[in-house]
Parts: C-alpha cells; sequence; structure tokens
C-alpha cells in the first residue's frame, strides 16, 4: 500500500504537469503575440499551508480545471486503475497509521469524489473485500469489516450493492468466497432498514439457507451469524420460513437458527413436532401425536440437546420431548430409544421425574404399553448414576411387566433386565472410578457390585411380589425365567451382592435368590445350582455373620433338592467340606440349618461321611467355647448316625471319640456333658472303635447316670445314644443295667429339667427295645412329666416322641398336649441332637 500510494502520487503530478502544459501550449495558440508563461515543474503544484508543503488535493485541482480519474485509468489501464483505486479505498481503514496516513493521502490527490471513486473501484472493491473477509489472518478481516462499515455508515446507497455484489461472489461457490461474502453481509445487514433487508430477500436467503445445510462447520458459523442479524431486522416471519424449510432438508441448517436465535427457533420447532395445527401442545385423543416421526426428527432432538446457546430453553420444553420421543419409540422409529437415553443423560433436577410421570401414563395403556416398557430401558441407560431413586423407579417399572399376559411384552422387559445390568456396569467403570484404577484391578471388579446394593430392595420386593401375584399350585413356576440369560443375571446380580454386600444386606440376597428358584422352572435351575453351591461353599469358608450363614445354609437345603445336571457329587463334596465352618457361628439358627444340611447331603451320599469327619478335626482350635463344643458333638451324633458309620470301619471316628471324651467326663457345663454323651454313645456305633471301648464307656455311662451329679446328665445322654446308635454292640445284661440306672435315676432327674428331658427320651427308645420294654413305670413317666410346660417346646416335642413310641408309657403325656417341635417338622423325624441345638441359646 505504502509503495502504491507512492505510484499514485507520482503518477498524479505527472499527469497534472502534463495537463499544465497541454493548458499552456493551447493558450499560446489563441493569443498570439501574448508572452507565454514558463512551464511549472512539480515544485510549482505545491501549496504553502499553515507553513507546511503540502499536496494539492484531487478537490482543489477539479476546482482549477483539472478531471484525474479519467487520466490515471488511461495510464493504468481500466482493470489496473480498478484495482489500485479498490485498494487504495480499502487501505484508507488501515490499522496502520502510517500506511493509512499515506494511503489516504494519495486517495485524496488522485480522487476528488469519494462516490465516484467507489462506483468507479467496485468491481475490485467487492472482491477483494471478500477475500480479505475469509483470511485467516485477523488485521485482513478487520480491515474489510472497517471498510464496510465505513461505507455503509457514511454513504449508504452502497448497501444494496453490497449485498447483491456480494450474493454474487457467494455463487463461485468455494469455501473462500462462501465464507467471505456471509462475514461481508453479516457487516452490511446493520446498517440497512429492515424494509431494505426484506428488498433485499431475494439475494439473502439463497446464501444462508444452503450455508446452514453446509457439512463445514465454518460456513454454517457464519450463516447462523448472518441469520440472527437478520432476523433481528425483519422479525419472527423470516426464522419460520428458515426452520421449516430446513426441517425438510437440512438437520444442520435447523441447528445453526437455533444456536443465534434459540428462543424463537426451539418454539417453531417443537409446535412443529408436538402439537396439532389448532391446538397448542394438546395430544389427541388416544394419547398418540398424529405426526409420525422419522429418525431425522430423532437427530434432531439429539443435536439439539448438544446447543450450548440453547441450554436454558431447552428445559422449557423438555415435556415436550418426552412425548416425541416416547411417541415416537410406541411408532418404533429408528434411533428413538437412542434419542430417549441421551436426552436422559442431560436431566438434572428437578427435570429428572419428567419422563417417569409420561411413562406411567403411557404403561397404562394397552395401546403404548410396549412402547412405554422400551421407553423405560431407555430412560435407564441415560439417567445419572446418581439418581438412585429413578433407577429403583425403572427397574420396579420393568419387573413388573415379566409377569404380562402379552408375551412381547414380557420377553422385551426380559432382555432390558439383562442389558440394564450389563450397560450399569461399563457405566460404573467409567464415570465412577478414577482415570488411574486399571479395570482388572480388584477395585474395579468390586466397584459395579458395590454400586448395585443400591437395588436391592427393589428387586427382593418387587420381583417376588411380581413373581407371587402370577404363579399358583396349578401353576407354580414363573415361565419367563427361563428366557435366556434373565435367571443368570438374576441369580449373578443376588451373588454379587453376597460378595459386596453389608451382612444384612447378603442376607437379604440369599433369601431372595432361594425365593427366585421357588418359582424358576427347574430345568432352569438346574444349570445353575453348581454355580451357585459354588459360590455359597465359598461364602461359607469365609467369616461370615449368623444370618448370612443361617441363609446361605436354607439356599443349599434348597439347592439339594433340585437336579445338577449330573454335578450332584460334586455339590454334595463342595457343601459337606464347609458346614464345620458353618457350624463355628454364634447364630443358633445358622448351627440348626447345619445340622439339617449335612443331614440332608448324608441322606443323599453317605459315603461323604469320613470327609465330614475330617473337617471337623481340621477345626478344633476354634471350639474354644462350651457352646460351640457341645454344637460340634452334636453335629458329630447326627453326622456318625445318618452316615451309615456302622456298615465299614471309619478311622476318624476314633479320632473324633479321642477329642469328645474329656468334655464328656469332665465337662465344663451339664449342657456340654449332655452334648458329649450324645456324641461319644453315637460313635461307638462304627466297627472302628473296639469293643472294649464300647465296653468301657457303656460302664462309664452307667456309673455317670447313677453318680447323681453335674456328670449325670451326660451319662443319661450316653445311655440314650448307645441304645439308639449301637444297640447290636451291646449284651442285654447291659442294657437291662441301663434300664435299671435310668428307673433308679428318675427321683434325681424329677428335679432338673434337662436331666427329666434326657431321662424320658431314655424311656421312649427302651420302649421299643425288647430287653428293656417295660422297665419303667406309668408312674414314674408321670413323675418326670410334671417338670414339663405348654411352653417348653423341648419337652412337648420329648412327650411327643415319647408318646408315639411308648402309648402304654406315655399315656399320661396328654396333660402336658404333646407337640412337634419345629426342628421335628423341618427335618420331618424326631432327633434328640437338632432338637437340643435349636434350644442351645436358650435351654442350654
Amino acid at each position: 500500500l505504502l509503495l502504491l500510494s507512492k505510484l499514485v502520487i507520482h503518477l498524479v503530478t505527472q499527469i497534472k504537469k502534463k495537463l499544465r502544459i497541454n493548458a499552456v501550449e493551447e493558450g499560446a495558440e489563441g493569443e498570439e503575440g501574448e508572452e507565454a508563461p514558463e512551464p511549472e515543474d512539480a515544485e510549482t503544484v505545491e501549496l504553502l499551508q499553515a507553513g507546511e508543503i503540502k499536496l494539492e488535493t484531487a478537490r482543489d485541482a477539479e476546482k482549477r480545471g483539472f478531471s484525474l480519474l479519467g487520466q490515471l485509468e488511461e495510464q493504468l489501464g481500466t482493470e489496473n486503475f480498478v484495482r489500485v483505486l479498490a485498494a487504495m479505498y480499502v487501505g484508507r481503514s488501515e490499522n496502520n497509521s502510517n500506511v493509512r496516513q499515506e494511503v489516504t493521502a494519495a486517495w485524496q490527490i488522485a480522487v476528488a469524489s469519494i462516490r465516484a471513486g467507489i462506483i468507479k473501484s467496485f468491481p475490485a472493491l467487492v472482491p477483494m473485500l471478500v477475500k480479505f473477509a475469509s483470511s485467516d489472518q485477523p488485521d485482513a478481516v478487520d480491515l474489510a469489516l472497517l471498510t464496510i462499515e465505513y461505507t455503509c455508515a457514511r454513504l449508504a446507497e452502497n448497501i444494496e450493492r453490497f449485498v447483491k455484489g456480494f450474493a454474487d461472489q457467494y455463487k463461485i461457490g468455494d469455501k473462500k468466497h462462501i465464507i467471505g461474502a456471509l462475514v461481508c453481509m453479516t457487516e452490511v445487514i446493520p446498517h440497512a432498514s429492515s424494509s431494505v433487508v426484506m428488498a433485499l430477500g431475494g439475494d439473502i436467503v439463497p446464501c444462508v439457507l444452503p450455508s446452514l445445510q453446509s457439512e463445514d462447520k465454518e460456513i454454517r458459523t457464519c450463516a447462523g451469524v448472518l441469520f440472527e442479524r437478520v432476523s433481528k431486522k425483519v422479525g419472527p416471519k423470516l426464522i419460520e420460513s428458515v426452520v421449516e424449510k430446513q426441517m425438510e432438508s437440512s438437520l444442520l441448517g435447523v441447528i445453526e437458527v437455533v444456536k443465534v436465535r434459540p428462543a424463537e427457533a426451539l418454539k417453531i420447532i417443537f409446535n412443529r413436532l408436538c402439537y396439532d395445527t389448532h391446538r397448542l401442545g394438546q395430544p389427541s385423543a388416544d394419547g398418540i401425536l398424529p405426526y409420525q416421526f422419522t429418525p431425522a426428527n430423532m437427530e434432531l432432538i439429539v443435536e439439539l440437546l448438544d446447543v450450548d446457546e440453547a441450554e436454558e430453553e431447552i428445559v422449557k420444553y423438555h415435556e415436550s420431548i418426552v412425548m416425541v420421543l416416547l411417541t415416537a419409540i410406541i411408532q418404533e422409529c429408528e434411533g428413538a430409544t437412542d434419542a430417549m437415553t441421551e436426552f436422559c443423560q442431560t436431566l438434572v433436577d428437578p427435570y429428572t421425574q419428567v419422563p417417569l410421570s409420561h411413562l406411567r401414563l403411557a404403561y397404562k395403556n394397552p395401546a403404548t404399553k410396549l412402547g412405554a416398557l422400551r421407553a423405560a430401558g431407555a430412560y435407564a441407560l441415560g439417567v445419572d448414576l446418581e439418581d438412585v431413586e429413578a433407577l429403583n423407579e425403572l427397574f420396579r417399572f420393568i419387573i413388573s411387566a415379566l409377569t404380562d399376559t402379552n408375551e412381547v411384552i414380557a420377553v422385551t422387559a426380559a432382555d432390558l433386565i439383562i442389558t440394564l445390568f450389563k450397560e450399569l456396569d461399563e457405566r460404573v467403570l467409567d464415570e465412577i472410578l478414577d482415570e488411574d484404577v486399571g479395570r482388572d484391578t480388584p477395585e474395579a471388579r468390586a466397584a459395579p457390585g458395590k454400586y448395585s446394593l443400591n437395588f436391592l430392595d427393589t428387586f427382593h420386593l418387587t420381583l417376588n411380589a411380581t413373581a407371587h401375584s402370577i404363579v399358583s399350585s396349578d401353576e407354580p413356576e414363573l415361565a419367563i425365567l427361563s428366557h435366556p440369560k434373565l435367571f443368570e443375571t438374576i441369580q449373578n446380580y443376588f451373588l454379587r451382592v453376597l460378595d459386596h454386600g453389608l451382612p444384612a444386606q447378603r442376607a437379604l440376597a440369599v433369601d431372595s435368590l432361594a425365593d427366585v428358584l421357588h418359582y424358576t422352572p427347574k430345568a432352569t435351575v438346574s444349570t445353575s445350582v453348581h454355580t451357585i453351591s459354588g459360590k455359597c461353599s465359598k461364602a461359607l469358608f469365609t467369616k461370615q455373620d449368623g444370618s448370612v450363614v443361617a441363609a446361605i445354609l436354607r439356599l443349599c437345603i434348597l439347592l439339594l433338592s433340585f437336579p445338577a445336571g449330573g454335578k450332584e457329587r460334586i455339590i454334595e463334596s463342595a457343601l459337606a467340606v464347609t458346614m464345620m465352618s458353618a457350624l463355628l457361628c454364634e447364630s443358633t439358627e445358622a448351627r440348626v440349618l447345619a445340622h439339617r444340611t449335612i443331614l440332608t447331603i448324608l441322606t443323599r451320599n453317605p459315603t461323604q461321611t469320613a470327609m465330614v469327619l475330617g473337617s471337623v478335626a481340621s477345626k478344633k482350635a476354634q471350639m474354644d467355647t462350651p457352646l460351640l463344643k457341645g454344637a460340634v458333638c452334636r453335629f458329630l451324633s447326627v453326622v456318625v448316625r445318618h452316615g451309615k458309620c456302622a456298615e465299614k470301619k471309619i478311622e476318624q471316628c476314633n479320632a473324633m471319640l479321642t477329642m469328645v471324651k474329656p468334655w464328656w467326663e469332665a465337662p465344663e457345663t451339664a449342657s456340654l456333658g449332655a452334648a458329649a454323651g450324645s456324641a461319644v454313645g453315637s460313635l461307638c456305633m462304627n466297627p472302628a472303635v473296639s469293643d472294649d471301648e464300647v465296653k468301657y464307656i457303656a460302664n462309664k455311662a452307667i456309673s455317670m447316670a447313677t453318680a447323681r451329679s453335674s456328670t449325670s446328665i451326660g451319662g443319661i445322654s450316653a445311655i440314650y445314644s448307645l441304645l439308639l446308635s449301637c444297640n447290636d454292640r451291646l449284651d442285654d445284661s447291659t442294657k437291662k443295667q441301663m434300664a435299671t440306672t435310668i428307673a433308679n435315676a428318675i427321683g434325681f432327674c424329677e428335679s432338673d429339667r434337662m436331666a427329666a428331658i434326657w431321662a424320658a427320651r431314655c424311656i421312649a427308645v427302651m420302649a421299643t427295645n425288647p430287653a428293656t420294654k417295660g422297665t419303667i413305670s406309668a408312674a414314674a413317666v408321670s413323675r418326670l412329666f410334671n417338670r414339663f410346660g405348654e411352653a417348653d417346646e423341648l419337652a412337648l416335642s420329648t412327650a411327643k416322641h415319647l408318646r408315639d413310641l411308648a402309648p402304654a408309657a406315655g399315656a399320661d403325656v396328654e396333660s402336658v398336649y404333646p407337640e412337634m417341635s419345629t426342628a421335628w417338622i423341618d427335618v420331618g423325624f424326631f432327633d434328640a441332637d437338632i432338637d437340643d441345638e435349636s434350644q442351645s441359646a436358650t435351654f442350654y
């Protein structure tokens, strides 16, 4: 520009000099005889002004009769002249003050009328402004914008000429021309009146609409800014027209309009999507909007959610969005469920409940029930992980659909449960874990399980309530649970809680799984018995709260009633070796259940006896209280009696006898002596225990029973156990001696409740033995039962047992209303050890 200004000044000087010479020559020809003035050189055109030498301006020169523009055009050629003139005009707005002053001076020297100069330079000025406006250099862009601003503000008649010129440049079609034209138009519009903008709509709109649809983000942004300025001038009618046209053809164009005018554009969009033409916001009578949605509509909503400029305005349309997405899902529109998920990801309080209210209403309508269910699943995939309340509501919603009479709905609910757990696990790993925590670390493996604890109550209550609402004695199974992977997903969920929950949660999860097993098709359960039992075994080997142990054992007993696809022996072995871990628990219920479980296992497979007895020895160090020692003794008695130990030698029996005898002979408490006596007598049934040892124990039991001391109860319980378990290894004289001992001890037993119960048990077993039958009188029995009361479950159970075995001896038992104990009912028969274990924490 500096060089150009110097060139122009030089050319103007030369042109003026030439013109003056020509003028002088012409004057000389007209006035002969007069002396011609000397030609002025360049210095003579200088004027002295305020003490400074200044070049004469074109306007002053014109007053003196000199016209320079035509001469300059002749000197430079038309094309170059136009370009030079345009460059000088633009240079007048240059940021650099030195350049600006030089160019301005050159312009004033060369151009007398600014309007004439602009008109002359226009063919080159417009392309130059477009080129500068599309430049990557901010100074170039500023230069173009300042030039346009100055021109439109001072010479408004050029506005129309500019718009048309820029529109022509836009039509060239390459990116630079498009961006430059749009930027230049954007700068022109604020200086035009609304009527002028309306009149120029035919030039502006063909530039805006295609640009809003462009794949190039920069072009769309420029078009959006231009559209914003135009719409401010002409009002909402243009916005409505543009949005409607764009909705038919271009998603990108609509988004750009929303960016610049979010309030007006969103209103138009949702008017189009949601409302009848004659009723604002009112759905049709059947609840389904008349508009048939398309994948493009779904994509539009997703894109609208990402427009930062519309963040505040779009909140007003949350309900409209829910209605659109729900209806689209009902219509099975492609992309609708994904759009619902993305929409829900944007929701924050207090708007998270908005979709739920609509889902509930849609679910009540049979025509929209399936769509509502799918929408609920999509919502669950998008809702914030911290919004546990909403997720629980959605799970209740989906679980309740499992029993729907419409098979498609039930299967959809099953698939959603499977998908949700899988996706929630992934989201927990992505959103909750720190970035530096690896996926294979214990923390990562535990995170999904810990998070899933939030849904335990929902699954426990809703799943069971839903199932029990449909299962019956005629149809005891919930068929949908045989759907591929559904039962496996539910089973794994409850087992996961067993790994990560608090004691109360673990117990609840195991009980819930047991409930589910009751109404799951047996064929489905059989494929999972091995997995569940393995998890139970692993859990029992670790320290657990008593309530958890009890729940696991209840589940194990249930599992043993199902076929296991040929893996029954493996399951029995795995559970059998864990029973000692379960037994050494402070929970009475858990200890009783351990007895019941081992009883079930040995009834199915007596070959596990030796292995179970071996596991007892490994836990000896943990038998540190009389309560636990008594539990072990009763457990041994049950194992030996129900493990068919009389059939072959089991050397572990001698080891167990060695362990138990000291507890029997010198018990810490009377209850431990009674339990140890039962174990000692039962162990004698195995051939591995020598006849001499059996004889010694029998004589010892008799002497202890007659001692009338704290060891007497141990002697009486041992007599009962010997007569019950190893009757064949006792001679008749020993049996009769035992009967006489019990008869003589009745007087002592009358004063002690525990002794009275064991004496009554002895009388019952003696009543079935030919060698001891009739030894005890009915009067003696009656005296024993004076110790029993109606609230004494052990005594009443013993009385029931006595009456069943010896009706004559137990004739007076009616006075105490004999009845089976809870343990008797659970096991199915009377077992003194299990009965005693059930009352060990209170009675013993």
